[in-house]
C-alpha cells in the first residue's frame, strides 16, 4: 500500500485528489510505534498532527492518584489537532495500546490542508464540535450523576446493538479499572455498581462478554436521575 493511499483511507482527508494528497504527504512522515510506546505527552512542545493508519491508541491524562481516560482511537482517527491550530503544549498523552502505524503531518501542512480544503475544514470543524460535546457530557454527568449513574452512562457509550434483538446490546470488552479510569472513579465502585445492574436485570454476562438486557430501561434510569 503506498502513502497516498494510506491518508486517502483517513476519513478527514477523504475525496481529496491523489496529486493533493501526495504533496502534503510528500511533507509528512509515516511512523510506527510498538504497543506501550508514548506517542504524546500530556504538556509537551510539539505541534504536529497524527493520524492513525492502522492499531489502536489511547489518549488520557493523569490526576493526582489514578489515570483518567479521555478518549479510545482505532484507525482513521487523527490526534494533536488541537496543537497543531493553537500553537500550546499537548492537552492530552496518547498511548499505543497495540503496535500502530501513523502518519506525522506538520502543523504548518495540516493548517495548509484546513485553508485549501472546505471538506477538510468542515471535518476539522466538527471533529472539534464532537470533542467539546463530549466534553460537556462528561462535565454534565460528574455534576449531576451518581457513580452509579456514570457507570450506566458508561455501559450505554460502549455498547453496540446485539443483531436480531430487541432492546439488547453488546458492551465492548472492557476491564472494570478501564471504566474507573473512564468516570473518575475507583475499580472497586464499578464493580459494586456492575453488580447492582446485573441484580436489577438490565446486565447479564454471555460467553464471558456483559450484554445490556433493557437499554431503554437502562437509558430510562439516567433520565430519572
Amino acid at each position: 500500500m503506498n502513502r497516498s493511499v494510506r491518508l486517502a483511507a483517513v476519513p478527514l482527508f477523504a475525496g481529496v485528489p491523489d496529486d493533493v494528497l501526495a504533496r502534503w504527504e510528500a511533507a509528512s512522515a509515516l511512523v510506527s510505534h510498538p504497543a506501550g510506546r508514548w506517542i504524546v505527552a500530556h504538556g509537551e512542545d510539539g505541534t504536529d498532527v497524527y493520524a492513525l493508519v492502522s492499531g489502536t491508541a489511547r489518549a488520557m491524562t493523569f490526576g493526582a492518584d489514578r489515570e483518567v481516560i479521555l478518549a479510545d482511537l482505532r484507525a482513521g482517527a487523527i490526534f494533536g489537532e488541537m496543537s497543531a491550530i493553537d500553537g500550546r503544549p499537548r492537552s492530552a498523552s496518547v498511548i499505543a495500546v497495540s503496535d500502530v502505524e501513523l502518519m506525522k503531518i506538520p502543523a504548518a501542512v495540516f493548517l495548509a490542508a484546513v485553508h485549501e480544503s472546505p471538506a477538510v475544514c468542515d471535518r476539522v470543524l466538527a471533529l472539534l464540535v464532537g470533542r467539546v460535546r463530549a466534553l460537556d457530557e462528561r462535565v454534565h454527568e460528574f455534576a449531576n450523576y451518581s457513580v452509579g449513574d456514570r457507570v450506566r452512562a458508561e455501559l450505554l457509550r460502549l455498547s453496540r446493538p446485539l443483531p436480531g434483538s430487541r432492546g439488547e446490546a453488546l458492551v465492548e470488552p472492557v476491564t472494570h479499572a478501564e471504566i474507573a479510569a473512564r468516570i473518575g472513579t475507583h475499580r472497586e465502585a464499578v464493580t459494586r455498581e456492575l453488580r447492582a445492574v446485573e441484580k436489577a436485570g438490565l446486565l447479564v454476562k454471555r460467553s464471558g462478554r456483559l450484554v445490556i438486557a433493557d437499554v431503554p430501561g437502562l437509558a430510562e434510569s439516567l433520565r430519572r436521575a
